[in-house]
């Protein structure tokens, strides 16, 4: 694990051992995950509490990026016995929750399910853009879930934390699509 300027990344230990995504008939390799609150990509109109990248890379070098959004349920807005249901329905995201445990204790090496939130069940938009933190390099795939994930709203809070980012976020403002043009497969 590695700290940036507000946010921190789960790397890869050994170059292709964490697993790989084939897209477009090539092989990614898992580089790193990382995350933005507030999502740093608008879905249906939305933007989330977070985003997680998956930062993938060929032998060769092409990036690509595998995005989920994360949603919260409002903790407050209901009785107790139905916050309490809904905890149990929704419940703590398993992935963050394991994450964010690790991080807290200061784990350098740890492994995670990376499948466990990379769900096209609903299908996925994809386009050509730019990484979203320096150098800002262009070429680079994104492939957005559809699939949105649900959190509790505690562990938004213990990722900015974890991050050491302020309470606006450490996301990249929304940027114009400049003539890209994005692609959905909707399911």
């Amino acid at each position: 694990m590695s700290a940036g300027s507000f946010n921190w990344a789960l790397n890869c230990k050994e170059s292709q051992t964490c697993g790989y995504t084939m897209f477009g008939g090539e092989k990614y390799y898992v580089l790193n995950i990382h995350m933005h609150s507030p999502s740093e990509h608008w879905l249906n109109g939305k933007q989330y509490p977070l985003e997680a990248h998956i930062v993938h890379l060929t032998p060769e070098g092409k990036p690509l990026v595998i995005a989920t959004m994360f949603e919260t349920y409002d903790a407050d807005a209901y009785p107790v016995r139905v916050y309490e249901n809904a905890n149990m329905l929704y419940g703590t995201n398993p992935f963050l929750k394991s994450i964010l445990n690790n991080v807290a204790k200061g784990k350098q090496e740890f492994p995670v399910h990376l499948g466990s939130i990379i769900d096209a069940s609903k299908g996925y938009c994809s386009y050509v853009g730019s990484l979203t933190t320096p150098p800002c390099t262009e070429g680079v795939t994104f492939m957005m879930a559809q699939k949105v994930q649900m959190m509790n709203p505690k562990q938004a809070r213990e990722y900015l934390r974890t991050a050491g980012a302020c309470v606006d976020g450490n996301a990249r403002p929304i940027q114009e699509l400049n003539g890209r043009q994005v692609t959905c497969y909707i399911k």
